[in-house]
């Protein structure tokens, strides 16, 4: 939906192609849209994810309006949880790599396996990844946001392996 300052209205999103399931006895893939920005030149930049019943499946497609045109930048392994503005007209990405194992043993239906905790910038049309922290630390996102005017992000979330806490990272 798109607020016009007096009302919402409907924003017509493109197709994105659905992986397929890791176990279709769970039900089908759908989109999920997990985070939104609408950048100071007009861009407008979605990532879609993608949900199989109440688990999370790898991968993202970033969708990228731009003067009209939808652009889709796909992602097959990450998960994309929130989406910031450089300060330069390119979009930081928080991004969580993730492998999935179907497990048909009656307990949960998947096991997760965190591969790797990286920002994401995409600007002039390049992607380039820097890893945050091993995946040892246990950290999960919650916020990526750009510092004004420094070139720099902060990168805030949480430790869920001891000692577990708020965690705060600071990149220049």
């Amino acid at each position: 939906m798109r607020w016009d300052g007096k009302a919402w209205h409907p924003v017509a999103l493109p197709a994105v192609a659905v992986p397929a399931a890791a176990q279709p006895a769970y039900g089908p893939v759908r989109v999920r849209y997990d985070a939104v920005l609408a950048a100071a030149n007009g861009d407008v930049w979605i990532a879609a994810g993608f949900q199989q019943g109440d688990w999370t499946q790898p991968g993202t497609v970033l969708l990228h309006r731009r003067g009209g045109t939808w652009e889709q930048l796909r992602l097959p392994a990450d998960r994309v949880t929130t989406l910031s503005g450089d300060g330069s007209g390119g979009v930081y990405a928080a991004t969580t790599r993730q492998s999935i194992t179907a497990t048909p043993d009656g307990q949960d239906p998947y096991a997760y396996t965190t591969l790797s905790v990286d920002a994401l910038r995409y600007a002039g049309g390049v992607l380039t990844r820097q890893n945050v922290t091993p995946p040892a630390t246990g950290f999960a996102w919650t916020d990526l946001v750009a510092v004004p005017r420094t070139g720099s992000a902060l990168a805030a979330g949480f430790a869920w392996k001891p000692p577990q806490g708020d965690v705060i990272f600071r990149n220049s």
